[in-house]
């Protein structure tokens, strides 16, 4: 999603939509090619802004939870 907008929530709908990803989808196939699910929440992990961090923790653990 853009940056430029200015909605609140969006941090939350991603995390929705990847939550709907892993209930369609086996966990361990986001973690392989091509979503490589892990490496993308590594980078951020490494974020400055706060909300990556959160959807990115709470990602995986969903997806530790699902395996």
């Amino acid at each position: 999603m853009s940056p430029e907008i200015a909605d609140p929530s969006r941090h939350e709908k991603i995390l929705s939509f990847l939550k709907s990803e892993t209930n369609r989808l086996p966990a361990l196939s986001l973690v392989n090619e091509p979503f490589n699910a892990l490496s993308v929440s590594e980078k951020c992990l490494g974020s400055n802004d706060d909300r990556l961090v959160s959807l990115a923790l709470r990602f995986v653990g969903k997806l530790c939870f699902d395996v």
